[in-house]
């Protein structure tokens, strides 16, 4: 338990940064004046995060689409209406890919190899049940 609730400043600075990326994210769309050119933020982020996925960081990647997916976007009614079907589709295979399902078993199946900057919070979640489930005993 103390394994995770101990962090220190490594941690909880990536998690400021993860925060400060996913709401960049957000807002940049928002600031946008019209539903048209938010969708076309939409687009550029979209792009920006399938660039993330072929460069394996999917840590950037997750937190792009976290910004995609937030609930201030996800209320836009006059976006959803002009997003095509394109659009969506890659959304949806997006938030699949981070998607908690069976464990995170999209994300599990993606390549590991070398140079790869990983999802915290999965492995972040194993060594949570890791501590949660193995007592310590001296």
């Amino acid at each position: 338990q103390g394994l995770i609730d101990n962090c220190g400043f490594p941690l909880s600075s990536f998690i400021c940064w993860w925060n400060r990326i996913s709401a960049w994210t957000s807002s940049c769309i928002l600031c946008e004046k019209t539903d048209k050119d938010r969708k076309a933020m939409m687009n550029v982020f979209l792009y920006i995060a399938h660039n993330l996925l072929l460069l394996r960081n999917y840590s950037s990647f997750a937190q792009v689409i976290s910004g995609l997916k937030h609930h201030s976007i996800e209320r836009l009614t006059g976006l959803k209406e002009i997003l095509n079907g394109k659009m969506l589709r890659k959304l949806k295979e997006c938030e699949n890919i981070i998607a908690p399902d069976n464990n995170y078993a999209s994300y599990r199946s993606l390549p590991k190899n070398s140079p790869c900057l990983r999802f915290l919070a999965v492995h972040q979640r194993d060594l949570r049940f890791i501590c949660d489930s193995n007592p310590v005993y001296l």
